[in-house]
Parts: structure tokens; C-alpha cells; sequence
């Protein structure tokens, strides 16, 4: 490949939760049919990212703030770390494996490049909060840019040979909840989260996040639903609460009536997952006491949120509950409706 200018960014890689997530079956090939209404928070990571041909010197990415890592420990000499200990670095992390999909989607040795990527991690990992999935999609928005930016040209290849479709496809393979994190918004997702619906309006609503003090991993959480609900898990599908209600989930939103949104912000795995974490459902309970509009618990957990008709209310909430809670991390964010912008 031809030298290709060097591009550098710091950019923003947002959380998600979800709204509501229903469990509609499960496939033959052993995943599940999930409906849900997923939505980016203001709560971010921030990464610095850097691109370059193997032949130049090393850009200065000590502006990025974070310690160095072991992350450079690799074939193509790229470097991937984060300031987190809990999360790997170098191949094992999952902005390095998408930036390699990318390469090799796009027809580029992955060793005539040099990736970079510092991620000052902000959202709490393993949460249910799609802390890695973020990231990864923040990876390839920069690595859209990069194409759009010259390294289409530079690679002997048309821009217009990478399509938005190319860009989620290699998403997808990367994990499932990447395609949404790669736009944002609020939108409900459907098959294993990939089949979107166009981002729903929405207002900017303040979330209270509380993350208690347990694991939960995700292949148990399937696990402890399908044993608790083996007649619906298998062939036999559900219809889901909101079959062709698009938009009832947008005038709920837009018009943000507490009442209706209690009754749609539902999630599978809450009941089966505080069967074996008690102190999600503790959680639920605590918020449930506050004056939040709307209770639920993201993803396969353990986060649970709470939804607020003001700040000051979540204000109030967040200092009861800082007392009633002191081992459990509080978070306070705010729903971020608004979509990422893909240069073109």
C-alpha cells in the first residue's frame, strides 16, 4: 500500500441500554429471537485513535492521558490498551479484532498499516451497558472515516466499494450489538439486535444507572431463562408486546408519559436473572422507591436504571440512594437520541 497520510482522532464511544428487551424464542442454530428498544446514553468512553502506513514514524499519542500498555505485544506491532485492568489489551481486545475484520473486508494487509487505539474507559465493563461494543463501533466509524479520507485511494480501491451495509455486516460479525452502537440513537432491534428500525424522536430524558456489586454473564442469563421458561424458549415463539407498535414506542417516548413507559420498558431477563442475583431485585425495589417514572434492569444485567421526569428528582434519587447503597456504583446520564454522522 501506498503512504497513507496519518489520521488521528479522540472521539466519543456512547453507552447503550436497553429500554426493553423481550425474548421471542429460540433458534435452531441455538441463538435467540430478541425484540428490544435500545437507546445511547450521554455516558461515554473516550478514545484516541490513530492510523498510519507501517513505514512512518510513530505518531505522539501520549496527548491521550492514559499509562501505557501492553497492547503493542502483537504480529501487525499495533497498539490496543485501555486504562481499565479489567479489560484486555493487545489481540483480546475488541477494537483491535474489528479493526483487523475491517482490514481484511476491505482487502488491506493488515501489516502494511499501524493501528492505535487508547480507550479511557468511563462505562463500568460487563454490565450490560455495551461498553466493548461501543468502542468497536467507534473503531469503525474512524476506520469509515480513514476510507472516505484517503485510504480508499491509497489502497488502489473506489470509495464507493465500502458500503453503510459493508460497514454493518462486518459489525455484526464483530459482536451483536455493534451494528446499533455504530449508529445510536433510540431504535428497536430486532432478530439477535441487527434488523433496525429508523431512530425513533425522542427527548433528552435524565437516567439514573445503579450497577450492584454481582457478575452476570450473558450465556447464563439465556441459560437460566430457557430452564425457566422451556415451553416458550424453544419452537414455540411469542408474540412480542409491541408486534407492529413502532410507533407507540416513539409517542411514548416523545410525549414521555410515565405511565405508558413503565408498561413498555419490560425485560426477560429481570425476573430469571434476580432469581440468582437478589441484589438486582434489591435494586429494582430501591428504585421503585424513588419517584422515577419507569424501573427496569439493561441488557442481561446487572445495571438497572431508573427514568426520571426531571433532574432535580434524579438528583434527589441519586443522593437517597448513595446512602441507602454505598457498595453499588450510581451513575447519572441522560438518554442521547441523536445518531452518529458518517463522513462520505
Amino acid at each position: 500500500m501506498n503512504d497513507f497520510l496519518p489520521r488521528q482522532a479522540h472521539v466519543d464511544a456512547r453507552a447503550k441500554i436497553n429500554l426493553s428487551l423481550e425474548i421471542l424464542s429460540r433458534r435452531p442454530d441455538g441463538y435467540h429471537e430478541l425484540m428490544s428498544v435500545m437507546a445511547t446514553l450521554r455516558l461515554a468512553d473516550r478514545l484516541f485513535l490513530s492510523l498510519r502506513s507501517n513505514n512512518q514514524s510513530k505518531l505522539n499519542s501520549d496527548r491521550a492521558g492514559l499509562a501505557p500498555g501492553n497492547g503493542s505485544n502483537d504480529e501487525f506491532g499495533w497498539l490496543v490498551n485501555t486504562n481499565d485492568p479489567d479489560i484486555p489489551d493487545g489481540q483480546s481486545n475488541l477494537c483491535y479484532r474489528v479493526a483487523q475484520l475491517f482490514c481484511t473486508e476491505i482487502g488491506i494487509d493488515p501489516s502494511s498499516v499501524k493501528f492505535e487505539a487508547k480507550i479511557d474507559k468511563k462505562i463500568p465493563s460487563a454490565a450490560g451497558l455495551g461498553g466493548g461494543s461501543a468502542d468497536a463501533a467507534a473503531v469503525l466509524r474512524f476506520l469509515w472515516d480513514c476510507w472516505q479520507n484517503g485510504l480508499a485511494e491509497k489502497s488502489g480501491k473506489e470509495r464507493n466499494s465500502l458500503s453503510l451495509n459493508d460497514l454493518e455486516r462486518i459489525a455484526l460479525v464483530g459482536g451483536a450489538d455493534i451494528p446499533f452502537c455504530l449508529s445510536g440513537g433510540v431504535r428497536v432491534c430486532r432478530g439477535m439486535g441487527e434488523k433496525m428500525t429508523h431512530n425513533l424522536k425522542a427527548p433528552v430524558i435524565p437516567l439514573l444507572l445503579v450497577v450492584p456489586n454481582v457478575s452476570v454473564q450473558t450465556v447464563d442469563a439465556f441459560r437460566w431463562f430457557d430452564e425457566s421458561y422451556s415451553e416458550r424458549a424453544d419452537e414455540c415463539a411469542r408474540e412480542p408486546l409491541f408486534s407492529s407498535t413502532d410507533d407507540q414506542w416513539e409517542d411514548v417516548l416523545f410525549d414521555f408519559n410515565g405511565t405508558e413507559f413503565q408498561h413498555y420498558a419490560k425485560n426477560d431477563f429481570l425476573p430469571v436473572v434476580a432469581r440468582h442475583r437478589p441484589e438486582i431485585l434489591s435494586t429494582i425495589t430501591a428504585l421503585r422507591a424513588t419517584s422515577a417514572v419507569a424501573v427496569s434492569m439493561t441488557g442481561s444485567g446487572p445495571t438497572c436504571f431508573g427514568v426520571f421526569g426531571s433532574e432535580d428528582e434524579l438528583d434527589r434519587a441519586y443522593r437517597s440512594l448513595s446512602v441507602e447503597m454505598p457498595d453499588f456504583l450510581l451513575i447519572k446520564t441522560e438518554l442521547s437520541p441523536e445518531t452518529e454522522i458518517f463522513s462520505h
